[in-house]
């Protein structure tokens, strides 16, 4: 059994539920991410684009952290991730947009609350009804009550808010973090989130939104290069340093008893699940939790073996195929794009096994070229929403 004060989380993949100590102490950032880091910082609006898992929620709050320490800027972080709580009351309400409108704004001014009370203390008594009726919002929303009189807030109002609270801290500017934006929303709210995102830029306020890749649709007055940055998230398989970093992940959060497995001959399982992760951590973490057994109760773990690794590269693979076939079955439009990836997928593995089947090891291929005249608008959207993952046998 390990004796480690760490043992009892420290396969935990959700960045939003790491402590700061913990973010920090176990986060190995790449220099391409550390800019990353660095753009969301600064001003202006950025759009962070990355699949499920791919390090979004980790850059968003390693930014938000590291700006608390600031002495001219003012951060805000806010985390949608408890939309579809919600869900049946935006259906069923004929003032859905508004209602969704306001519980997009009273997160905001929640975000501000958070802030405030962990690093500034400089909330005025003008702000305090503000607080409360938007703590209320959420909170009777969350359990299925839509207050009949509450007080509608705009982008405007909020915006003086922000300022109200830049100016009281003593800070030249604010960084708005919005975590688990839009890709959990319908089209329309998608559309009403990014209008009210666009609104919120001003020479103060520098709006940043985490969203995914294929499936998020903005509003008409947004135009994405010209009123947001795109930044990609996750860690490049192709990157020179991608296995280094990798392994740097596992130094940092586990124990040494535990990184002593993956060293000398198991050397190699680490690199062979850090590429079957595609460069997304919390896939890499959840496959090195099986590969080593690791029993959060006790703390212990059994030495890591390829057999494991094969059956979590294949479960791996099953729970990325669960994901997208169930975005299909949210958004019906789609379920068409989806079902075409399947099959191109198919196709590639047929190719690949074919080109493979009489080479050597040192002569296989993972790698498969596509035509750009193939690639239309249609098939460029199916590719966007998915990255082809490739079994382990073929």
């Amino acid at each position: 059994m390990l004796h480690d004060e760490r043992a009892g989380n420290i396969f935990e993949a959700r960045a939003e539920h790491l402590s700061r100590t913990e973010l920090e102490s176990w986060t190995a950032l790449s220099e391409r991410e550390t800019k990353v880091v660095a753009k969301l910082k600064a001003t202006g609006a950025k759009l962070l684009i990355g699949p499920r898992g791919s390090g979004k929620s980790t850059l968003m709050r390693t930014a938000y952290f590291q700006l608390l320490d600031s002495s001219d800027v003012f951060p805000i972080y806010v985390n949608y991730a408890k939309h579809l709580a919600l869900e049946p009351i935006f259906k069923a309400r004929p003032d859905a947009t508004e209602l969704f409108r306001q519980w997009v704004i009273a997160k905001v001014i929640i975000g501000l609350r958070d802030t405030d009370t962990v690093a500034l203390n400089t909330v005025s008594n003008e702000t305090l009804d503000h607080l409360t009726e938007a703590s209320e919002f959420i909170e009777d929303l969350e359990v299925g009550n839509v207050p009949e009189n509450f007080r509608r807030v705009s982008p405007t109002q909020l915006i003086a808010h922000i300022n109200n609270y830049v100016s009281s801290a003593g800070r030249k500017r604010a960084v708005l973090l919005f975590d688990d934006a839009a890709h959990a929303f319908s089209a329309q709210q998608q559309r009403e989130f990014f209008e009210i995102f666009r609104q919120l830029r001003t020479r103060v306020v520098a709006p940043k939104a985490a969203v995914y890749p294929g499936v998020t649709n903005y509003s008409a007055n947004m135009h994405i290069g010209h009123d947001a940055e795109v930044l990609e998230a996750w860690y490049r398989a192709d990157d020179p340093a991608f296995l280094e970093t990798m392994q740097e992940v596992l130094t940092r959060r586990l124990p040494a008893e535990m990184n002593e497995e993956f060293s000398g001959e198991r050397s190699e399982l680490l690199q062979y699940l850090a590429l079957a992760s595609f460069g997304m951590p919390r896939s890499f973490l959840t496959m090195i939790q099986e590969v080593l057994d690791y029993d959060e109760d006790e703390g212990s773990h059994k030495p890591p073996t390829r057999r494991r690794a094969d059956l979590a590269i294949e479960r791996n693979v099953a729970i990325a195929r669960a994901v997208f076939e169930s975005t299909g079955q949210k958004i019906p439009r789609y379920s068409n794009l989806i079902a075409e990836g399947r099959r191109l997928e198919d196709s590639f593995l047929g190719s690949l096994t074919r080109f493979n089947a009489s080479k050597i090891v040192g002569q296989k291929t993972a790698t498969v070229g596509v035509r750009g005249c193939f690639l239309d608008q249609v098939r460029s959207q199916m590719i966007r929403l998915a990255r082809v993952t490739v079994p382990r046998k073929m």
